[in-house]
């Protein structure tokens, strides 16, 4: 039995925004899952020249097909969910960058950062309900905890699985804990734009020590083809993930920060 899921849009967001918690749970020989919903093939022939532009960010090289870019990312997500001892699991929809409109003309639906970071595209609707029923297949019981993204930033896939999930738990009655999507939620106005209303949200601190923190770090370094979206090196991780923890922990102790809905 799953003691506690985390749902992961893409093939790092976990272990970026909570990797000391999964350290601690770890520790505490719990069964740790993380399922990773956008991690399937891409299409086969030319992608979008939105898409193209991130692989060249992410280092592939010019004869770097996009299928073994996938295989990278997940080899990177293999090692570092290992280190974390958590168990990855992996479902087959697209990264959003690969998803083509299936209601029309088989257009790229999100081909540019403002798309990706805007509202969900109308050919998206199907993947809900599609998400929430393979939930259904995984071994959770009563007291399974599952936690999921709060979409902080809006990311159209973070927007994807927190629906999902949402739509599962309305179907279950099932209760979530969502976490801050980092580095998204560094910024102070992107986190209280999602927690509305403000007095239906009550955040709950897992305490940190410097080795559930140092554990976070190392395997955020395994993904080296994602680094350079977010920092200039490693160092810079570092210390950004150090400051936001100590942020979350008000200055007094290392910390990550969850949230539950109390009303709704």
């Amino acid at each position: 039995m799953i003691d506690i899921l985390y749902l992961s849009p893409h093939l790092d967001d976990v272990v970026l925004s909570c990797g000391g918690t999964l350290h601690r749970q770890s520790l505490q020989r719990k069964r740790v899952v993380i399922l990773t919903v956008c991690a399937g093939e891409p299409p086969a022939g030319e992608l979008s020249a939105f898409a193209q532009s991130l692989h060249v960010r992410w280092e592939a090289s010019a004869q770097q097909s996009a299928a073994n870019m996938v295989a990278l990312r997940k080899e990177e997500d293999t090692q570092a969910s290992a280190l974390l001892k958590a168990e990855a699991i992996y479902l087959d929809l697209q990264d959003c960058i690969y998803r083509r409109d299936r209601n029309a003309s088989a257009a790229w639906m999100y081909e540019s950062d403002e798309a990706i970071f805007g509202d969900l595209h109308s050919g998206d609707a199907g993947h809900i309900q599609d998400i929430a029923s393979r939930l259904e297949e995984l071994e959770m019981g009563s007291q399974t905890q599952i936690v999921v993204p709060l979409a902080v930033g809006q990311h159209v896939d973070h927007q994807l699985i927190r629906l999902a999930a949402e739509q599962w738990a309305a179907q279950n009655d099932g209760k979530l804990q969502y976490y801050e999507d980092f580095p998204y939620a560094e910024r102070e106005g992107r986190l209280n734009e999602v927690l509305q209303p403000a007095d239906n949200w009550e955040p709950k601190l897992q305490v940190l020590d410097e080795a559930d923190l140092a554990a976070r770090v190392a395997a955020i370094t395994l993904y080296t083809s994602q680094l350079s979206t977010f920092w200039p090196d490693t160092e810079a991780m570092r210390q950004a993930v150090h400051d936001y923890a100590w942020r979350r922990g008000s200055f007094d102790t290392l910390a990550e920060r969850f949230w539950k809905i109390v009303r709704t």
